[in-house]
């Protein structure tokens, strides 16, 4: 390009110079040098502009060589669950196979049972009544795991939707004599479907790991009869014995040094809960009971869900618990999480302080009545409640979730830190070490000691419990369960 424009001035140059006739050629000359001139940039700009091409096509190759690599992976992620549900849909076949063996052996319709009391139905015929599977099987040896009839029923506790509850005495065995509360729940309606099966499970498992918590119920044993699974827990003070019946008998109401220690003992429990991954979903005095100590144990996993991974954003949507103490979020229906439970503790707390739930209603009207207080309504605090009382009870009763204490990432760690708890060890908590404010050196005996549940006979038998069932062998039932 350089030279073409150097002959260009020469040439021009030298027309200038002579001035000769031939001026008439050198003009032509000088018009094609220029095209040529021209055509020279224009290729010039053409190779700048290919190489830009060249850079484009090398991207373009690295790209699709990265997209074959994320298809192999893909495609070998998708292989792997493939085989994984394979494998799960043939274990499970087998599961239904062994469910289906069992329910034909051992479901057998017979006639009612006409006894009235534990010592007529608990025949000759029950020494080979039931197979005993030990929730903590370290603690005795196989021979002196527990069967029905080594149990002594002594009083119905309780009754709900999943089964009974009975205080009982262990006959044999190295705890012969210990008082137990054992659960029966009806095999048929468990494994009438999944989500009664998982419950059980959840249940069961909590149950377990309450013998290594400071505030859980814990198992000791666990076995089946032909109708019904059993469930051999932790006995506290009768069991009757619960935080509401304590305010009953203390005429309603604790004072507020007494209800911020129990309360502190409740919110450990709690968030021991959370930490599992589970909500409790039905906190309420009545399913808190006290020990002869005086320490409390969160009971009644019935209705707990826990989520299967450890995700923000775990949300459960059945509307279920009490009502009276069930948050704002159940419900509107939109899901709710763990902090649904810190609304349970709060109204908990107005109850032991104040004597009464913050929301009440006619019982002639219906459920909509007290939806609508929970939804709208502000609890009326008691004017004489010092301003870290106020503050305790407002900031734990939040509609929104989001703002409510123990809402935060932080958890229960910011209901630890408020005012209210000023003076409180954590520490001795955590190790029951905090002195309880009343000892119970009684224990609650008698039905007549245990409110709202009306006579009930003393007998736990079912009429397809009169015949021998598991002698012998593993339950095919418990792999399901267990």
């Amino acid at each position: 390009m350089e030279n073409v424009e150097t002959l260009i001035d020469d040439l021009i140059g030298a027309g200038k110079k002579e001035k000769c006739g031939d001026q008439i050629l050198a003009e032509p000359l000088f018009m094609i040098l220029n095209h040529f001139a021209r055509m020279e940039k224009e290729l010039s700009d053409l190779r700048e502009r290919n190489r830009d091409v060249e850079d484009l096509r090398a991207k373009v190759k690295d790209l699709e060589n990265q997209h074959v690599i994320e298809m192999r992976i893909t495609h070998g992620t998708i292989n792997g669950l493939i085989q994984v549900v394979s494998n799960i849909m043939a274990e499970n076949e087998d599961l239904k196979q062994q469910i289906q063996s069992f329910r034909g052996c051992h479901h057998q319709e017979l006639a009612p049972a006409s006894s009235e009391n534990w010592d007529e139905d608990c025949s000759e015929n029950w020494d080979e009544d039931c197979s005993g599977q030990g929730a903590d099987q370290g603690r005795l040896d196989e021979a002196d795991l527990p069967r029905l009839k080594d149990f002594e029923p002594l009083q119905l506790l309780g009754t709900g939707g999943y089964g009974k509850v009975y205080l009982v005495r262990k006959v044999g065995g190295v705890d012969d004599g210990t008082k137990y509360a054992l659960k029966t729940q009806d095999i048929n309606e468990i494994m009438s479907c999944e989500a009664f099966r998982q419950q059980y499970r959840t249940e069961r498992e909590l149950l377990e790991k309450g013998l290594e918590a400071p505030f859980m119920v814990g198992l000791y044993y666990s076995f089946e009869t032909q109708s019904n699974l059993c469930l051999v827990q932790d006995y506290y003070a009768g069991t009757g014995c619960n935080l509401f019946d304590l305010l009953w008998e203390l005429g309603g109401m604790f004072t507020v040094d007494e209800s911020r220690m129990y309360l502190a003992e409740i919110i450990e429990a709690v968030e021991y809960l959370h930490k599992l991954r589970v909500i409790h979903r039905d906190l309420k005095p009545e399913n808190i009971l006290v020990d002869i100590q005086g320490h409390i144990a969160v009971a009644d996993y019935g209705l707990c869900k826990q989520f299967v991974c450890s995700k923000e954003g775990d949300r459960a949507y059945s509307q279920c618990g009490t009502s009276q103490y069930m948050a704002p979020e159940i419900f509107i229906g939109e899901g709710y999480s763990y902090v649904m439970d810190w609304w349970s503790v709060g109204v908990t707390a107005f109850v032991m302080m104040v004597g009464h739930r913050p929301f009440e209603y006619d019982e002639h009207q219906n459920d909509s009545a007290l939806c609508c207080k929970i939804l709208h309504d502000k609890p009326d605090i008691p004017l004489w409640f010092l301003d870290c009382e106020v503050d305790l009870i407002e900031r734990m009763l939040k509609k929104n979730p989001r703002l409510r204490l123990g809402g935060g990432k932080r958890g229960a760690q910011e209901i630890k830190e408020h005012p209210f708890f000023d003076g409180i060890n954590w520490g001795d908590v955590s190790k029951r070490q905090l002195r309880m404010p009343h000892s119970l050196d009684f224990e609650w005996e008698g039905v007549s000691d245990i409110k709202h549940l009306g006579e009930h006979s003393v007998s736990f038998l079912s009429p397809g419990d009169e015949s021998g069932n598991n002698e012998g062998r593993e339950s095919d039932l418990s792999e399901v369960l267990l």
